[in-house]
């Protein structure tokens, strides 16, 4: 589990210290504080698939993959000076993200690959690429992880494959997130299902089961069918994409969440919060960082906390992260549950 973590020059963050972290961190903060930058940049530090995070964060956002975009990952659009993420997660671990330029010779590289195409030597043509390297610096040694490239003259984004071992990081945005139907296949596969289908349940008492079909995911509220998850409305979707990717993580596992409270009703949050904590007690080696604007979220939170860790509220696994934005830098001020009993009560502004 990461209990601290430090963000250098990532996108608008110039410097950011994260500490006393635990399984739930909830950040909140007002809009361009950072919020969403500080998942992505978790999720880059320690993803074991780094290419297809960044391919997630540059569709989510709705950039393009060319040079333009690729500096917005960079402070101030100065690519010249790497990013740095640190993370403490069984010692320290370095993620060091750099860009840099190259002019290739395209033609041959073409013809190298497709040799039947070309009947006599074309002339080289050269092609700026975009390089981003993702690095890990392990006791002041760089060392190679991943590499994506963006060809300008053909508009092409090469990526390595995804990697065969099961992702170690998910990411849940309003405009992305894994598969529901491969959630809800794999809980079923491990024989998880009680476990996926208790808070929904919670929410709606008539769903009986959930299962896949058809790169569908079908419910059955007792009716003479079963029917698409689509029509029960997207709070449902989202405790069912939440609490599936946490049942389904490898040890060790992070999920990240932009705006986890999207969809949900206020009397929904608590058995969101009840399902997150249920799995954290089986598993606690898990992690969750989300966001919310919703000061009915961070009530929910407190509320199932309470009851939950009654005995020893100060120490329960989790913590409310306020996010400001400094001229120079960004800070972080922590909330234990404790602090947040203190704060809610007063109904002072944490937001």
């Amino acid at each position: 589990m990461i209990t601290s973590f430090t963000i250098d020059r990532y996108r608008s963050i110039k410097h950011l210290e994260l500490t006393g972290l635990r399984n739930i961190n909830l950040l909140v903060g007002a809009n361009n504080s950072g919020k969403s930058s500080v998942l992505e940049a978790v999720g880059l530090a320690v993803s074991n698939n780094k290419s297809t995070l960044i391919s997630d964060i540059l569709e989510s956002r709705q950039f393009q993959f060319n040079e333009v975009d690729l500096e917005l990952f960079f402070y101030f659009l100065d690519a010249s000076e790497p990013i740095v993420l640190t993370s403490t997660l069984n010692g320290k671990v370095n993620a060091t993200v750099r860009k840099y330029m190259k002019m290739t010779d395209e033609a041959s590289y073409r013809k190298k690959r497709s040799p039947h195409l070309f009947e006599d030597d074309p002339e080289p043509v050269l092609s700026k690429e975009v390089q981003l390297l993702l690095m890990s610096d392990n006791e002041g040694e760089d060392t190679f992880k991943d590499v994506l490239i963006f060809s300008s003259d053909r508009r092409r984004f090469y990526r390595p494959k995804p990697k065969d071992h099961p992702a170690n990081c998910l990411f849940v945005t309003n405009f992305s997130a894994p598969p529901l139907y491969d959630l809800v296949s794999q809980s079923l596969e491990n024989n998880l299902e009680q476990e996926l289908i208790k808070p929904l349940q919670a929410v709606d008492s008539r769903i009986k089961d959930i299962v896949p079909a058809y790169k569908d995911v079908l419910v059955n509220i007792g009716v003479r069918r079963r029917l698409t998850i689509n029509v029960m409305g997207d709070g449902i979707k989202r405790i069912a994409t939440i609490t599936a990717c946490l049942i389904n993580s490898n040890d060790q596992g992070i999920l990240l969440v932009d705006e986890i409270d999207t969809g949900l009703h206020y009397t929904s949050l608590t058995h969101l919060w009840k399902a997150v904590l249920a799995t954290l007690k089986e598993r606690p080696d898990l992690q969750l960082f989300a966001t919310t604007h919703s000061d009915e979220c961070v009530r929910a939170l407190y509320e199932v906390l309470k009851e939950e860790h009654s005995d020893d509220l100060e120490n329960a696994p989790a913590t409310l992260i306020r996010l400001e934005r400094g001229e120079d830098q960004h800070y972080a001020t922590n909330y234990t549950p404790d602090v947040m009993y203190h704060t809610l009560l007063r109904h002072y502004e944490y937001r």
